[in-house]
């Protein structure tokens, strides 16, 4: 994908996390729409930059981004990664296995993921999709990107996988039709949400819950917070113990809006 030319705005009255200055540019990458904020075009520009070489590397519908490489040539022989996509693929099996498959960026194969350091093979014919993971890993390196560049504070956001530091971020909690339903503050900390369309599909995703339309998940690194979404969302008995894991909490939307939330009780939703 070529990006387009940026869209650009300034940071929203009155969402606490902005304030004079801070500058608000958007580009579409990862197959969704990327927002990066924070004080000065240098450090947005790093970001964004950050964000694209994931977006080259890790994206399955490019025939010529590595993971394409390793879909075509893994089942046939091993293939040696870059460090950035074992990184990716070893925390996406990480999750998958904590998870007993509840997360799988394999479609239900992920025990024949073979990943040893670097090198990847597969035991039986496969594709990996990371397109999800991979946004939560573009959001965290898009960050660090930033504070290298020594801005003060930042948020990046790709289609509701996020990641703010250095001021308090505010975020609004919304059911599938927009609705809201709570608000919440993102200070140095991650937030990633799988939910229904609006038309109620989720095709999208392996299914959610009987019962939940929306699971969103607040913890450290955005990688983890968007497998975890995904776990939460889908039920099931390793939910917990998954959330313990990073020391996430959950934010669970049902069907007539209330409000449930897993893991950390020191963190509520206000």
């Amino acid at each position: 994908m070529v990006p387009q030319p940026d869209r650009r705005r300034p940071a929203a009255a009155g969402t606490g996390g902005g304030g004079a200055g801070v500058i608000t540019r958007a580009q579409p990458w990862l197959g969704t729409l990327v927002e990066i904020s924070a004080d000065s075009d240098a450090a947005i520009d790093a970001g964004f930059a950050a964000i694209a070489r994931v977006h080259r590397a890790l994206n399955a519908h490019d025939r010529g981004s590595e993971l394409s490489h390793a879909n075509r040539n893994a089942p046939h022989q091993p293939v040696r990664l870059s460090r950035m996509a074992a990184a990716v693929i070893g925390r996406a099996q990480f999750w998958a296995a904590r998870s007993d498959g509840a997360f799988d960026a394999s479609a239900g194969h992920w025990r024949a993921v073979q990943l040893t350091g670097r090198t990847l093979r597969y035991a039986v014919p496969l594709a990996l999709d990371l397109s999800g993971i991979a946004k939560g890993f573009a959001v965290d390196r898009a960050v660090v990107a930033l504070r290298r560049t020594g801005t003060r504070h930042g948020l990046v956001n790709a289609g509701g996988d996020m990641r703010g530091f250095g001021a308090a971020w505010p975020v609004s909690l919304v059911r599938p039709d927009r609705a809201p339903v709570a608000k919440i503050t993102l200070h140095d900390a991650s937030l990633a949400t799988s939910a229904l369309r609006p038309d109620g599909s989720d095709d999208h995703l392996r299914g959610l819950a009987r019962g939940i339309v929306s699971a969103s998940v607040e913890c450290r690194r955005a990688i983890d917070a968007d497998a975890l979404a995904k776990i939460v969302a889908g039920g099931g008995p390793r939910v917990a113990a998954c959330l313990d894991t990073v020391g996430a909490v959950a934010l669970v939307i049902g069907a007539g809006g209330e409000l449930t939330q897993i893991g950390n009780p020191d963190r509520l939703a206000a």
